[in-house]
């Protein structure tokens, strides 16, 4: 009798301790799969932003990509579903779209950090706030997006920089928690343009002879000075018995 009564009083105590811990470890469960959520809605706005680095920077080294990007009317984009642009119908760009981003040339387009048009830039913020809101999974109250530009002469930059508000479930703002969490995204791309730099660098070089073989001092071009100042050091060299190498 006394065994059967302290069997009762077990299972009596064990309902009540399930009856007071399962709501914690509910809670607990429920706050860890909210926070692997925010982690992954920060990795996912990283990627976004990463993807609209990268179109950015071809909008820069590449005039007319931009056609590529929106379609030739300027409404159709691609890439911001894609890592770069792809019809999924299989049409290939038609000739006048060919031959509208063949006509598009900006050689001086790097002076400044106004390598990106406020159009451009304009475009991409919208498409990256775009897709922010429809990939977002959690409660957003807010987004906060920029595009910059960044020019170091020998090689430019663009970045990006994303800022998402995330409201925190009443549930949690019951127990004292924050009303809200903050991703904070920061993104930098570096634009290749060898064709540009190997333009530029000839034209330096060549603009440089030009000078040499055109601008003259007394008659004389510099080119010509040089050499003779050059013929004069060979010969001093040579009557000392040391050799001047060309």
């Amino acid at each position: 009798m006394i065994s059967k009564f302290r069997s009762e009083e077990s299972g009596a105590v064990l309902v009540v301790e399930m009856t007071m811990i399962f709501p914690i470890v509910l809670l607990v469960m429920t706050f860890l799969i909210y926070l692997t959520s925010y982690t992954l809605q920060g990795i996912m706005i990283d990627s976004y932003a990463r993807k609209i680095a990268v179109t950015a920077t071809r909008f820069a080294a590449m005039p007319g990509y931009e056609k590529l990007y929106y379609g030739a009317d300027g409404t159709g984009g691609r890439i911001p579903k894609d890592t770069d642009f792809s019809d999924t119908t299989g049409a290939e760009p038609s000739l006048d779209l060919v031959n509208a981003i063949m006509r598009e040339h900006d050689p001086y387009r790097y002076f400044g950090n106004s390598f990106l048009s406020g159009g451009e830039i304009s475009n991409l913020v919208s498409d990256l706030e775009n897709l922010i809101n429809t990939g977002s999974f959690l409660n957003v109250a807010s987004v906060d997006v920029s595009v910059s530009t960044q020019n170091y002469v020998l090689t430019q930059r663009v970045v990006v920089e994303v800022t998402q508000t995330i409201e925190m479930p009443g549930f949690m703002r019951a127990f004292g928690l924050q009303d809200s969490l903050t991703n904070t995204v920061s993104v930098y791309a570096t634009i290749g343009d060898a064709p540009d730099f190997i333009r530029t660098t000839d034209m330096v070089f060549d603009m440089t002879q030009f000078l040499l073989d055109n601008l003259k001092i007394g008659g004389v071009s510099i080119s010509e000075k040089i050499s003779t100042f050059k013929q004069k050091i060979s010969d001093a060299f040579s009557s000392l018995g040391l050799s001047w190498g060309n």
